[in-house]
């Protein structure tokens, strides 16, 4: 029985590191896209030229994809 909780317990440890890696990768991104698109509007300079020097099209539907399965899974 013992072997089972600490089996479990290890599993969900490295789930919740896993999950709050994520979590962190998609806190810093978000600053870094909400700071460029400040930095555009401050500048005058094209709002999609400012994402762009963030994160490319390519990353944003897995990352969107990534966010949204953490939240429904409650990854925190």
């Amino acid at each position: 029985m013992g072997r089972l909780f600490s089996k479990a317990k290890r599993t969900h440890s490295e789930h919740f590191e896993s999950s709050s890696s994520a979590i962190n990768d998609a806190v810093k991104l978000f600053s870094q896209l909400g700071r460029a698109l400040l930095d555009a509007k401050e500048t005058g300079t094209d709002v999609l030229d400012a994402v762009a020097t963030v994160i490319t099209w390519d990353q944003i539907g897995p990352g969107v994809v990534l966010t949204q399965e953490c939240r429904d899974k409650r990854c925190y």
